[in-house]
């Protein structure tokens, strides 16, 4: 079962919450196991493979979350300063070996404004190059949903630097044409990482999707994988069941998953 957000409140006092939800995190107390954080988990698959390599991990990700994860996940709404609080708090409680971050794309995504396969309406874009925060035309529900995920992304800027700062390797992933890469709040993670990029087919996804990690190591450029065309690909557009495809290719493939936690382990060792 997920763990809920515990916001505190007037009556409970907040290092009281913070226990109460690294209790629920079922690590045990005074445990030197190294743990793996994976922010923004969906699957989860990530925080999986990472863990048949005999790491504790946390996998976080909000009460909304449409995937099925491949372990327990942790609900914190990462638009909130109190939840990057608890995390916080965990770096100080715990032997964080690495983090991992998958922000939110779609409201960056390159996609938006492209018509459909049959020629009508896709859905439209709510960032530009020229307003990277969101657009100034955008109707109530719009401007709230971006101004949240922008909030996300502020925080995950936030928290790299203070990853650095304690020696704690960090990457952050998001499609390659993402225009979150060029937003104001990840300027210094480009700055101090680099690019590693590749192909989701290369790793058994359908499709061709280039996807992109900006990492503190150069250990993770043995990710980097592009497709050999040795093999047909699925469409992009609108799937059978009515998905848009973007959605069906969010989950990362098993391979790469495995690979990343052949690499993160090396890097520990």
């Amino acid at each position: 079962m997920p763990v809920a957000d515990p916001l505190p409140d007037s009556s409970c006092e907040q290092g009281d919450v913070f226990t109460g939800l690294l209790d629920s995190l079922q690590v045990p107390k005074g445990n030197q196991t190294p743990v793996f954080v994976e922010l923004c988990a969906g699957s989860a698959k990530l925080s999986d493979a990472v863990k048949q390599f005999g790491y504790n991990i946390v996998a976080v990700d909000h009460d909304k979350n449409r995937h099925s994860p491949r372990c327990k996940l942790v609900q914190l709404d990462l638009s909130h300063q109190h939840a990057w609080d608890m995390l916080d708090f965990l770096l100080e409680r715990f032997l964080v070996a690495g983090v991992h971050m998958a922000p939110p794309c779609g409201t960056c995504s390159r996609a938006r404004g492209i018509p459909l396969a049959d020629g009508s309406q896709g859905p439209q874009p709510l960032r530009s190059t020229e307003y990277p925060l969101g657009l100034p035309t955008l109707n109530q529900r719009d401007q709230q949903r971006v101004f949240l995920v922008n909030q996300i992304y502020k925080f995950c800027g936030e928290y790299v630097q203070k990853l650095q700062q304690v020696g704690i390797p960090w990457t952050i992933e998001n499609p390659t044409n993402s225009l979150m890469w060029d937003l104001e709040y990840f300027t210094w993670a480009v700055a101090n990482g680099f690019f590693v990029n590749m192909h989701a087919c290369a790793y058994g996804s359908s499709r061709k999707k280039l996807t992109s990690f900006l990492c503190r190591h150069r250990e993770f450029s043995k990710l980097e994988l592009y497709c050999d065309g040795q093999h047909e690909h699925q469409p992009w557009g609108v799937a059978a069941d009515g998905q848009f495809s973007t959605a069906l290719e969010a989950e990362y493939p098993r391979a790469m998953c495995l690979k990343y936690a052949e690499i993160f382990h090396e890097l520990c060792k």
